[in-house]
């Protein structure tokens, strides 16, 4: 048997025509990328030049520098970029030598491929035949880059949620806002820890702006951030500040402030609110703080102080439908942290007894600039607010019978000794309350204070004690009479409840009818009256000697 052997072609076959296919992968690092698992590089543009018999012979940096020079224009020039596989392939080529030049790379390309030649045929790995359709696989060092952006609020806590777009540079730097939207899909959103990792960014310009943030929170697309993408310059780092202005509603208690105290009605009630200012209060066109009354109090408009800040210039103020509105020019509070109003409001006669009369305050401000530094939109913070609180006591005078008495007078007292001594609460104008039962013999004391400081309405409670001045009178035989006075002065308790009438609960108070002493035996019955007063005088001085008597033995 014969040997057959591989058949070979030592003659160039010159009718025929050759083909080169370019095959493009990016030798990428830093990114968790192996250049062995050959990622194809899409986006090249390779140039390919047939040379000529004049320049066969020619080293390539000549033959480039003649063709920067335009000197080689006479040359067959083909142009071909490599698909999203990598390749660039030319086909139908006449045979002979060819110049390939690596014409344009995408940014991300630190390091461009040398120019070659290449023949065409060429001879195969084997020696010993022609290759007609020749495969190259020229790489590239390509650079990508990361950024990570950290998102947190003013108390340096990180926010999720919040939407973010990346943006890349368009050519057009003739433009004033010449980004556009990276091609991704979806949208970048801080996670838990109020990060967004991005990774594989080529080179080139970007920036991350924000979209979307949380309520309440300020969106300043007038801080976004940006960065370029280089062969020396691939990872970056943004801590952003989201901020929230902040406010607080309180009243004043005792030496300083809380969020509940009980009043007398006469009473003025002092209040102070205290708002945050945002580090970018100056590129904000609004910030407002709104307090709003119930219907129980009024303002006592020229009682307004606001520290540190001058009337008409850095703040205006007007009021209408029991609301306070303070309108601040916003360049005149940079640099300052707070901002503080303290007020008196008074009680009116549409009173709510034994309620909480609940003033309340928010901030107006703005919560979008836009990144042509406009204000897009305006937001109300959550509201804070405080609340005072006046009693009401309501009680009932009867008689032994539990009929109502008419035209009892009592006054009331803070302690009891103050009852003792004749020292009683006193009105607006300075004149001891007294309160007068009517036809149903209700007694009604009304705008008393009741409850510690930053106790609620609800909760808080407070001891009075009522002395009856004037006992009421009846008819008997004729006459006008009085019923006994009480005795002493009663405990009462002033809470949430105490001005609501309830039988079941009310206090009720008994008037008994007075005696006359027995004037009916004339005047030998006086005689023994005042001779029985004379002998218990007696008794009571012989009595008190013994004691002394026996005290100094």
């Amino acid at each position: 048997m014969g040997i057959t052997l591989a058949k070979s072609e030592p003659l160039i076959d010159e009718t025929r025509k050759a083909s080169l296919t370019i095959i493009k992968y990016e030798n990428a690092y830093g990114n968790g990328k192996n250049p062995e698992q050959n990622i194809p590089l899409e986006n090249v543009e390779f140039t390919i030049y047939k040379l000529d018999e004049e320049n066969l012979n020619k080293e390539v940096d000549e033959l480039e520098h003649e063709i920067e020079e335009e000197k080689l224009d006479t040359l067959l020039k083909i142009c071909k970029t490599t698909n999203k596989n990598g390749e660039a392939k030319f086909e139908n080529l006449e045979l002979g030598r060819y110049l390939v030049i690596e014409t344009k790379v995408p940014k991300n390309v630190q390091t461009k491929t040398e120019s070659f030649m290449i023949d065409l045929p060429r001879t195969n790995d084997d020696g010993n035949s022609w290759d007609y359709d020749v495969m190259v696989y020229p790489k590239n060092i390509t650079v990508y880059g990361d950024v990570t952006l950290t998102k947190y609020d003013n108390k340096g806590i990180p926010l999720s949620g919040i939407v973010w777009e990346l943006q890349i540079k368009k050519q057009n730097d003739y433009e004033k806002y010449d980004y556009e939207k990276y091609d991704y899909e979806g949208e970048l959103v801080t996670n838990e820890e109020g990060k967004i990792i991005i990774n594989d960014l080529p080179v080139g310009d970007y920036r991350l702006i924000e979209m979307k943030t949380q309520e309440g929170y300020i969106l300043n697309q007038l801080d976004n951030k940006e960065f370029t993408v280089t062969p020396n310059n691939t990872s970056f780092s943004f801590d952003v500040c989201n901020e929230k202005p902040e406010i607080k509603k309180q009243v004043k208690i005792g030496d300083g402030y809380g969020k509940s105290v009980g009043a007398y009605s006469k009473e003025k009630v002092e209040w102070k609110i205290t708002a945050s200012i945002p580090n970018i209060i100056e590129k904000m066109k609004t910030y407002s703080i709104i307090d709003t009354l119930p219907n129980d109090l009024n303002y006592i408009e020229d009682s307004v102080i606001i520290d540190n800040l001058d009337k008409n210039k850095d703040y205006t103020i007007k009021f209408e439908n029991n609301e306070m509105i303070v309108d601040f020019d916003t360049k005149n509070l940079k640099g300052k942290e707070t901002v503080e109003i303290i007020y008196y409001t008074e009680f009116n006669n549409k009173i709510n007894y034994g309620k909480a009369l609940e003033n309340k305050a928010k901030i107006k401000y703005t919560n979008y600039i836009n990144e042509k530094g406009i204000e897009e939109s305006i937001t109300e913070s959550i509201t804070d607010l405080a609340e005072v609180h006046t009693g009401k006591l309501i009680l009932k005078k009867i008689d032994n019978s539990g009929n109502p008495l008419k035209g009892a007078k009592f006054k009331i007292s803070t302690t009891r000794e103050n009852a003792k001594n004749d020292i009683f609460i006193k009105n607006s104008e300075d004149i001891d309350i007294v309160g007068i039962s009517d036809e149903n013999g209700n007694v009604i004391f009304e705008g008393l204070k009741y409850g510690n400081d930053d106790v609620s309405a609800e909760l808080g409670k407070t001891e009075y004690f009522v002395t009856e001045i004037e006992s009421p009178t009846y008819e008997e035989d004729g006459k006008q009479k009085h019923y006994n006075l009480l005795s002493s002065p009663i405990k009462v308790e002033v809470n949430s409840t105490s001005g609501e009438y309830d039988e079941n609960k009310i206090i009720k108070i008994v008037n008994r009818k007075s005696f006359e002493l027995p004037f009916a035996g004339g005047f030998n019955t006086l005689i023994i009256v005042l001779y029985g007063m004379t002998l218990v005088i007696i008794i009571f001085i012989l009595r008190k000697g013994k004691k002394n008597e026996k005290i100094d033995s």
